[in-house]
């Protein structure tokens, strides 16, 4: 998880209307935070992917990496929603009006530890700043957490910024523990590339 329900700095709410083909009958089951504001956390649909698509650009806006978002409506069609979906998301929504507010959410998939068994990874997990502090960011990781379980995963992992003080403090209460003894490796694509084409062959000493 780059990011938190506690972290601060971002925009406006996601807004779609209420429509029997885009939410079917979701948005009246929505649990009660108080007489105007009700919420609903629930699996997203391939008609959510405008919605999905707009909270990631939100969140690399908050991580100051606007122009790393290049991910499009079309690959999250393919890859999430077809036979064998590679991630799953859980969107939360308010009700406001006759308008279904999309307000957060959890983006996650499925690993595998060659020690414990199936793993699930949460990649993502984000809340608006004007709907923080409702229970909205702990509800989308309860879920996930729900989901793990039911799927008999051995490990719930994430990844926090280090600068992320708030979300720090808050994984650290509810059980979790910082892998401090891993460091954790990437290669982009460019990366990728070059490794196969040979480039960094000559550094390879084991």
């Amino acid at each position: 998880i780059r990011d938190f329900c506690l972290s601060r700095g971002l925009g406006d709410v996601y807004k779609r209307q209420v429509s029997t083909q885009s939410t079917g009958s979701h948005c009246p089951r929505m649990s009660q935070l108080g007489e105007s504001n009700k919420y609903q956390i629930r699996k997203a649909e391939p008609a959510d992917i405008p919605t999905i698509i707009d909270l990631i650009h939100r969140l690399a806006e908050y991580e100051k990496q606007p122009e790393e978002v290049v991910i499009t409506n079309q690959q999250l069609l393919e890859d999430g929603f077809g036979e064998k979906p590679l991630f799953h998301v859980y969107l939360a929504e308010i009700l406001s009006a006759d308008k279904c507010l999309s307000v957060g959410f959890a983006f996650y998939f499925l690993t595998y530890s060659t020690w414990k068994g199936r793993v699930m990874y949460l990649e993502d997990l984000f809340v608006l700043p004007e709907h923080r502090g409702k229970g909205i960011g702990v509800g989308l990781l309860g879920k996930c957490a729900e989901e793990a379980k039911r799927l008999n995963c051995k490990r719930f992992e994430w990844a926090v910024l280090d600068w992320n003080t708030p979300a720090i403090k808050f994984y650290q209460s509810i059980g979790s523990k910082p892998l401090n003894e891993w460091i954790k490796y990437r290669m982009d694509e460019q990366a990728i590339n070059a490794f196969l084409e040979g480039k960094y062959l000559s550094l390879i000493h084991i």
